[in-house]
């Protein structure tokens, strides 16, 4: 009898966990689009102020701008850090000092390997965790796993060099560690909505 309650109890304990984490991730969805239109809102009273640049001729990533062309202040579906721009240049212009959770800590150790190949595991054995805390902190914190921040922020990094017209998209691909031009060139498009040549055109109009 005894067994069956203790069974009943956690069953019911762990509803609870379940319930509390998805309204959790709810409540974060639903900042994330507060902050989108709040961008989109700062973005046509004239954008947020110059992004200081940073060690490696990187800034970081501008995620307030629009990434695809369905609505004005829109982000790409791939895009895990939507709403986050002023958070994310925090905690990496102060190099990991600001960095309060795991999330931010990743973002930071990503932002330094922008220029190679990173894997899930690398940046757990930095942040001295397993990979699977690193995935639960991310999941968590986040709604998204190590290889989608990788990926964004490899994507916003690559739009940030296009859009400076100084590199080609050959030049783009080779310095984010992409095995090739036309490798590089089908994640950018599946990413944005657009292949990085076409990003160039746009800034040279």
């Amino acid at each position: 009898m005894n067994l069956i309650v203790g069974v009943l109890i956690a069953v019911a304990v762990a509803g609870v966990v379940i319930l509390v984490a998805a309204r959790d991730r709810r409540q974060r969805r639903q900042m994330a689009a507060l902050l989108d239109r709040l961008a989109e809102l700062d973005t046509a009273r004239g954008g947020p102020p110059e992004m200081m640049t940073l060690p490696s001729d990187r800034t970081v990533p501008d995620v307030n701008e629009s990434s695809t062309d369905v609505s004005a202040g829109s982000s790409p579906p791939g895009d895990v850090l939507a709403g986050k721009t002023s958070h994310v240049r925090h905690v990496v212009e102060s190099a990991g000092a600001e960095a309060a959770t795991l999330a931010d800590q990743a973002i930071v150790c990503v932002h330094r390997h922008l220029e190679g190949n990173v894997a899930p595991g690398q940046i757990a054995a930095e942040l001295y965790v397993s990979l699977r805390t690193l995935e639960r902190g991310l999941a968590s914190e986040l709604d998204c796993t190590p290889s989608q921040l990788i990926l964004a922020l490899k994507m916003r990094e690559a739009r940030r060099l296009l859009r400076s017209n100084r590199f080609t998209v050959s030049e783009v691909a080779y310095r984010l560690a992409f095995s090739s031009p036309s490798h590089f060139s089908r994640r950018y498009k599946a990413f944005y909505g657009r292949a990085p040549s076409e990003e160039i055109r746009r800034q040279a109009a």
